[in-house]
């Protein structure tokens, strides 16, 4: 082999290495992404004054445990199986999480959109009984303060003042979850509401039905009916259910401006994408 072939030969190897490292690289980042970390921006207000908008804010997917789901079944709009690894650290009350919306298409079912994503504080853990009086968010046999308490109070005042003068629920952003004249709440008295951990089995009744019928439906991939107060999941009679999966209560910290559990009930766990720790770390 000539001068010129040598030379030939040590360039092809200096560009394959080149080559191979950046692949390394890449691979490298990816696989962050999907074990490690994840970064996002916050759109809205809903969650000021602890999140502005156009904070970016670092998610690690670790302390929950990163998500592996098929992207094909995702973005095809097909029912989704999510596998979760194990995490260190569990979701705590007031925790920030990050996690995708689960009514991306309609109200009356669950769905997945890959590319939606919300960030919102968990004030109800799984087992919990939830509940909102006078604006303020409660948690039985918990006295730690949960979520933004100055615009809970906020709500709080101003249910009062319009309360016997207008009904709560003729008042546009008033109406709360389940949207059913069987309970009547509003996004200032509110509940109590259980939330479902997985193993709990909970005996089906009409109010069982509109609080947990969207869950239920989701789990078993079924239709879930009511008619006078009788059950059916896939047209069998049903008396109980057992839970499947962990559910969360999240609320934005800005209460008066932000659509969250109040408004649509439970999140899922498979939902989660992981917590965000360090907030505002970019601009």
């Amino acid at each position: 082999m000539g001068k010129i072939g040598k030379i030939g030969m040590r360039i092809l190897n200096v560009l394959l290495n080149i080559f191979l490292a950046g692949f390394i690289l890449i691979a490298l980042w990816l696989l962050s992404l999907v074990f490690i970390y994840s970064t996002f921006t916050i759109p809205t207000e809903s969650m000021m004054p602890a999140l502005h908008p156009k904070d970016r804010i670092i998610v690690w997917k670790m302390e929950a445990g990163a998500r592996l789901f098929s992207l094909h079944d995702a973005f095809g709009h097909k029912p989704l199986r999510v596998y979760r690894l194990p995490g260190f650290n569990l979701i705590k009350r007031n925790d920030i999480l990050v996690f995708n919306f689960p009514y991306p298409e309609r109200w009356d079912s669950i769905g997945f959109d890959v590319k939606l994503y919300y960030a919102k504080r968990c004030v109800a853990l799984p087992g919990d009984s939830f509940e909102i009086r006078k604006g303020i968010f409660c948690v039985r046999n918990c006295d730690t303060p949960l979520g933004y308490l100055p615009k809970q109070k906020e709500v709080g005042r101003l249910s009062l003042a319009v309360d016997g003068k207008i009904p709560l629920k003729e008042i546009t952003g008033f109406d709360a979850y389940p949207f059913d004249s069987t309970f009547q709440w509003s996004i200032a008295d509110f509940g109590p509401l259980y939330i479902p951990k997985a193993g709990d089995r909970l005996t089906l009744s009409r109010e069982h039905y509109l609080l947990y019928k969207n869950l239920i439906a989701w789990e078993t991939r079924q239709k879930v009916t009511e008619k006078k107060g009788v059950i059916h999941i896939d047209g069998k009679l049903a008396n109980s259910y057992t839970f499947t999966h962990n559910y969360y209560f999240v609320a934005g910290d800005d209460c008066m401006d932000s659509k969250d559990s109040r408004y649509w009930g439970l999140l899922p766990d498979d939902y989660i994408v992981g917590k965000a720790h360090k907030t505002r770390i970019f601009k």
